[in-house]
């Protein structure tokens, strides 16, 4: 073979052979880079702040990768908990179900005819006895009444959703030894309309005595709010009678004596809250916070009164909100010792106007 071809065979050989090995060296590292663990994806990420590479599906799920428990400060943790990640997504554990009072008998109860408009009467399980109807409360979309219950063998009190017949009850059971503290639990427990009965909430008590006041449902009946008086002031919750989620956690710290001071739009969609300022610290001094209730971060501060102003001077400030039949304006006033000042705040818009 002549001496110039063997020679340009051999450097042809070679190149393919080093081209060969190239490939090969990619691909163990490639193959070495797809196996990384999850485990060392996850560290990489959180050097970075954004540990979202392990995907939460449910509470239990949000607990065991240490994501925090969610909790009114001062008060113990109530049930359902709620498990909030670090992109801020809320997860509630799973409401607990009441077989045994499910399994009731059901019969139909009448209500009267001048208590409601829109609902004439309500399935009740046959241990619901003795019903009293509460005439002085007044609400456009809740019943109130107390009964007899037979396995409790205590009377209760109870509110009933104009719109879907769903109730709401208050399970209480508090003690104090001597001069002791206090210890126990006030719950409410939830009927739905299919007979299905859950606890959707629980305050556990271990010093102060607590007490849940009224109660009232939202016009749509998918949330009831309450007021629950404690040791420094009287806390707000709105709850989702679906899950069992306060909107009011995480962000807000929010006080109110009464229950006008939360109102909702004629449709359910939004609420408007005036956070009365208390001593001991609520969120800000008073202030008006609106609720979209289709959105996941639900509460926004629209106003808080400047207490260095002259018009607001002193303790005595009372505020009054409405919304509009068309659900579109939010109107308020603001009065303190030297006069009244009244606003239009448009929900769309998200514009506060001041008109008189």
């Amino acid at each position: 073979m002549d001496k110039k071809i063997l020679i340009i065979t051999f450097s042809i050989l070679i190149i393919v052979i080093v081209a060969i090995s190239g490939s090969f060296a990619c691909w163990v590292l490639k193959k070495d880079s797809d196996n990384t663990s999850p485990a060392q994806e996850v560290i990489s990420k959180d050097s970075n702040n954004t540990s979202l590479a392990q995907e939460v599906i449910s509470f239990d799920d949000c607990i065991a990768k240490g994501n925090p428990v969610l909790n009114f400060p001062g008060i113990l943790e109530s049930f359902p908990r709620q498990c909030e990640t670090l992109d801020g997504k809320i997860f509630v554990e799973e409401l607990e179900r009441d077989t045994a009072s499910e399994q009731s008998s059901w019969r139909i109860c009448s209500i009267p005819s001048n208590m409601s408009e829109t609902i004439s009467s309500f399935d009740c399980p046959i241990w619901m006895q003795n019903i009293n109807w509460d005439r002085s409360y007044q609400d456009d979309a809740t019943i109130k009444f107390y009964f007899y219950n037979s396995i409790d063998k205590k009377t209760q009190r109870a509110y009933l959703s104009k719109k879907t017949g769903s109730i709401a009850f208050l399970v209480e059971n508090i003690i104090q030894e001597d001069i002791g503290p206090y210890k126990g639990f006030n719950s409410i427990k939830f009927i739905y309309p299919n007979h299905e009965i859950v606890t959707l909430y629980i305050n556990h008590i271990n010093i102060y005595y607590e007490q849940i006041g009224e109660i009232k449902f939202s016009p749509d009946g998918q949330y009831i709010a309450l007021i629950l008086g404690v040791y420094d002031g009287r806390r707000i919750s709105i709850i989702d009678v679906n899950t069992g989620r306060d909107i009011i956690l995480p962000d807000y710290d929010i006080y109110s004596y009464l229950l006008e001071q939360i109102v909702w739009s004629h449709d359910g969609k939004y609420v408007a809250i005036d956070n009365d300022f208390c001593g001991y610290g609520a969120d800000g001094s008073e202030s008006i916070f609106i609720g979209d209730m289709t959105k996941p971060d639900r509460l926004n501060k629209i106003f808080e009164v400047d207490s260095d102003k002259e018009v607001w001077s002193g303790d005595n400030i009372t505020v009054k909100l409405s919304f509009d039949e068309e659900d579109k304006n939010i109107y308020f006033s603001v009065e303190g010792l030297l006069g009244k000042v009244k606003y239009k705040y448009n929900i769309l818009n998200e514009e506060l106007i001041v008109i008189e």
